[in-house]
């Protein structure tokens, strides 16, 4: 069983493509609308880096990343692994939401392992801005990207995901991510904090200002679980929770 390099060129420039555009057009999205909001900024610290540096920096690191997701749809559609379901109504948003899950749990455990010193050093470069930016997200060393992103290649391989579900699952992946590290705080909520395992921007904006907690993705699951989850992660989603229903009341309630 080979894998066409023709047929890998193709999905590699189509997801590369869709990638680096879908960076541009959320961080700009994003950036507007905190410039909109500059009283949910979550850090007083000014970003440490610039913002072209930190948009070249993040695509090159996307072209890694689009490498393994490529890789593993091409293998896959050249029969190797167990092969995909058929894309259908359930089968795709099913197995979107069990590669979620198993994303989350994956990059729980390889973030732990980056955070040893025998491997600090590849992901060293993402930790240098303190504060977060959205053209930060990617930014870092190429065996860092790799290592966490590896999970694409190994996902279709491993388990009958259809192409569609990879797609979803990147999808979820790349916009949370970005979301994660803008820097404002604009989707605290009930669901955001214990005993809901969601998590909003709060969560990695710790993770950087204060380095050993909050190192999941998606979830705060495992963060509870191994008791890495930062001391004042529920405390802090509550204060923003009052901060929206204090502008909220204050716009309803306009002084005279």
């Amino acid at each position: 069983m080979g894998m066409p390099l023709a047929e890998f060129a193709v999905i590699w420039a189509a997801v590369t493509a869709a990638s680096i555009g879908l960076f541009l057009a959320l961080g700009l999205a994003l950036e507007a609308l905190n410039r909109r909001h500059p009283e949910r900024r979550i850090q007083s610290r000014e970003p440490s880096s610039e913002r072209v540096r930190d948009m070249l920096a993040s695509i090159r690191q996307l072209l890694v990343t689009c490498t393994c997701i490529a890789l593993g749809i091409a293998l896959q559609r050249a029969g190797w692994g167990v092969g995909p379901l058929a894309a259908t109504w359930w089968s795709v948003p099913l197995m979107a939401a069990v590669g979620i899950v198993l994303l989350d749990a994956w990059f729980y455990f390889v973030h732990r392992l980056l955070h040893t010193r025998p491997l600090y050093r590849f992901h060293r470069p993402h930790h240098l801005n303190v504060t977060p930016t959205v053209w930060s997200n990617d930014s870092g060393h190429a065996v860092d990207t790799a290592m966490t992103h590896s999970f694409y290649v190994l996902l279709p391989l491993l388990l009958p995901v259809p192409v569609l579900s990879v797609v979803l699952v990147r999808l979820f992946d790349q916009v949370t991510a970005i979301i994660g590290h803008s820097g404002y705080e604009h989707f605290a909520g009930a669901t955001m904090r214990w005993p809901w395992l969601g998590i909003c921007t709060v969560y990695h904006d710790q993770h950087h200002s204060a380095f050993r907690y909050n190192y999941a993705n998606f979830f705060s699951l495992w963060d509870r679980v191994f008791g890495t989850i930062h001391p004042r992660y529920d405390e802090e989603v509550a204060s923003w929770e009052a901060r929206y229903q204090t502008t909220a009341e204050a716009r309803a309630n306009p002084a005279e």
